[in-house]
C-alpha cells in the first residue's frame, strides 16, 4: 500500500548521534547466510531475527561523535522504482596489527550493522540477506600530535528497505553465541 494514512506530531528534542555499532557478517567462511531466521519486518521495525548457532554480532564501542548512519531513498519517476542507499561511517582509533587484520576481514566480506543511538533506540542497516554492506577502509596516522591515528570504515549498500528499528532484546540475543 502506498497511500498516506496519517500525519506526524512534533516530539520533544533528543540527542542525535550514535554511541555503539554492532557489526556482523552476513555470510560465513563458506559463503552461506548466517541467518537462522532472516529479519521479519512489521511497520518499520525488525520484530524477529536470529543467527545460526555459533554466529554473533560484535560491539564496536567508539568515541562520542565518531559514528554516523544514514539512509537515502533513491529511484526515478520514469522507472516507477524506489530503493534505499544505506551508509555507515565508523572511526576506529588504533594502529595495531590486530586492527589491520580486522579491517582486512571486514573489507573482504559483507556486513550488517545495528546502531545504538544516543536516544536509546536501535536501528539496523545493511541487513537484507544476500546484499549486506561493503566495507571500505581509509587509514591515516595523522601529522600533528592531536591528529586522528586510525581507520575510517565506510559501509555502503543499496537495499529494497530503509533502516529499521530493532528491539534491544533481539540485539542482545545476537551478541551471545548460541550453544
Amino acid at each position: 500500500m502506498c497511500e498516506l494514512t496519517e500525519g506526524k506530531e512534533t516530539i520533544c528534542d533528543s540527542a542525535g548521534g550514535s554511541k555503539v555499532a554492532y557489526l556482523y557478517s552476513l555470510k560465513d567462511s563458506l559463503g552461506i547466510s548466517i541467518y537462522a531466521a532472516p529479519p521479519t519486518i512489521t511497520a518499520g521495525e525488525i520484530t524477529a531475527m536470529a543467527f545460526k548457532t555459533g554466529k554473533q554480532a560484535y560491539a564496536f564501542n567508539v568515541e562520542t561523535e565518531t559514528l554516523d548512519g544514514n539512509t537515502n531513498s533513491i529511484g526515478e519517476k520514469a522507472n516507477s522504482a524506489t530503493a534505499y542507499e544505506h551508509t555507515t561511517v565508523i572511526k576506529l582509533a588504533g594502529n595495531s596489527a590486530a586492527d589491520i587484520a580486522l579491517a582486512q576481514q571486514l573489507c573482504k566480506g559483507r556486513v550488517g550493522v545495528i546502531l545504538q543511538l544516543n536516544d536509546g533506540t536501535l536501528e539496523a542497516y545493511h541487513f537484507e540477506e544476500g546484499i549486506g554492506g561493503k566495507v571500505q577502509r581509509s587509514r591515516t596516522v595523522g601529522v600533528a600530535l592531536e591528529d586522528f591515528n586510525g581507520s575510517t570504515l565506510t559501509i555502503t549498500s543499496k537495499q529494497t528497505l530503509p533502516e529499521m528499528k530493532i528491539d534491544s532484546t533481539i540485539v542482545d540475543s545476537l551478541l551471545i553465541p548460541a550453544t
